[in-house]
C-alpha cells in the first residue's frame, strides 16, 4: 500500500482521514510534520507542498492536489517522474455553473442597473430581452468551462467559448487561440472567464480586452485574480465601459480593506465561494486514484504541466 502525506492549512486531516480509510481500512495516512521515515513517501496529498519535497522524498510518485486549482504548484519545479494530479469532481463542477448562471441572469435581467437606479429613487421599468437576443462567452472550456456553456446555451443564450485549442460544443460558437480572442469578444455582452492560470493567460482581463468588449459589457471572473488587470477593471467600470462585475477571485485573499474594489460602483465582490469540493466525492477520487496508483493504472485528473492544467 503507498504510504500518503497529507499537508495543506486549508483542509482538515481529521476529517480526510477517516473518508479515505473508509475506502481503503489499511491506509497508511501521515500527517505533515509527523512525516516518520520519509523515504516511504509515494504519494503527497496537499495544497502548499511542505519546502523541499523535491528531495525530501526519494520515492514520490504523485503530487495530488486537494482542489481543482494547481497553478499555485505548477510555479514549483517537479522530478520527471512525478506526476500532478487535481479534483474535478461533478458536485464541483454543478456548484460553479450555479454561480455563473446566477451571475449571467442578474446581468441579463439587469438588475445591476436597477440597483443603481434604487440609489437614485429612480423608477425605470425596462422592457426585459430574451435570452436568444443575448450573447454570453465563456473563456475556457475544460471540464468547468464547458459544462457551464452547455448550461447557458440550454437556456437559450447566444452561447460562444473562447478556449486555447478548437473545441465542438452543441450550441456553443467556439473560437480558438489568440488570434480569435477579439472576434469573441465583439458582441459578448456578458463574458465570463474560467480559464486556467497560465503564463498566456495572466492579464488577460485588461483595458485592451474591454475595449474590445460592446460599452456597457459585463464581467464574471471566477478563473483567478491573476487573469484580471485590477486597476484596468476599475478604470473600465468607472468610464462606463464595463456595466457591471461580479468578481470571485482576487490576486490578494482575503482582499485588503483598502483595495479599491471594496468601494467600485457596478462591481459585486463574493469571497472565492463560486464553488467548493464536496469531501465524500473528492475522497473517493482520490482513494480511487491511490489504489490506481497501486495497481500501475491510469490517474484520474493528470495534470499536463507544460500545458499548465
Amino acid at each position: 500500500m503507498p504510504a500518503v502525506l497529507f499537508r495543506s492549512e486549508y483542509h482538515d486531516p481529521l476529517v480526510w482521514e477517516p473518508a479515505l480509510r473508509r475506502h481503503i481500512p489499511d491506509l497508511d495516512f501521515r500527517i505533515w510534520p509527523e512525516v516518520r521515515n520519509a523515504e516511504d513517501i509515494d504519494i503527497l496529498l496537499t495544497w502548499s507542498p511542505p519546502e523541499g519535497w523535491q528531495t525530501a522524498f526519494p520515492r514520490l510518485q504523485l503530487v495530488h492536489a486537494l482542489a481543482a486549482g494547481v497553478d499555485h504548484l505548477l510555479g514549483q519545479s517537479f522530478p520527471d517522474n512525478v506526476l500532478l494530479a487535481r479534483v474535478t469532481e461533478s458536485n464541483q463542477i454543478a456548484g460553479l455553473c450555479e454561480y455563473v448562471l446566477g451571475g449571467v441572469l442578474h446581468f441579463h435581467r439587469e438588475m445591476h442597473i436597477y440597483r443603481r437606479d434604487q440609489s437614485l429613487r429612480r423608477w425605470d421599468a425596462r422592457p426585459p430581452v430574451p435570452t436568444s437576443n443575448r450573447t454570453v462567452g465563456v473563456m475556457g472550456l475544460g471540464n468547468f468551462g464547458g459544462a457551464c456553456a452547455r448550461k447557458l446555451a440550454s437556456f437559450g443564450f447566444r452561447t460562444r467559448g473562447w478556449n486555447r485549442t478548437p473545441r465542438q460544443l452543441d450550441s456553443v460558437e467556439v473560437f480558438s487561440g489568440q488570434g480569435a480572442l477579439e472576434a469573441f469578444a465583439e458582441g459578448c455582452e456578458i463574458v465570463i472567464c474560467m480559464l486556467p492560470l497560465t503564463d498566456e493567460t495572466r492579464g488577460i482581463l485588461s483595458r485592451d480586452f474591454f475595449a474590445q468588449l460592446p460599452k456597457g459589457a459585463c464581467l464574471i471572473n471566477v478563473g483567478r485574480g491573476a487573469h484580471c488587470i485590477e486597476a484596468d477593471l476599475v478604470a473600465a467600470l468607472a468610464g462606463g465601459q464595463l456595466g457591471g462585475a461580479l468578481i470571485d477571485v482576487m490576486d490578494v485573499e482575503p482582499l485588503p480593506e483598502a483595495h479599491p474594489y471594496w468601494t467600485t460602483p457596478g462591481l459585486i465582490l463574493t469571497p472565492h465561494i463560486g464553488t467548493r469540493v464536496n469531501t465524500e466525492a473528492a475522497t473517493t477520487l482520490v482513494a480511487n486514484n491511490i489504489m490506481r496508483l497501486r495497481a500501475g493504472q491510469p490517474i484520474e485528473g493528470i495534470v499536463d504541466r507544460r500545458r499548465g492544467y
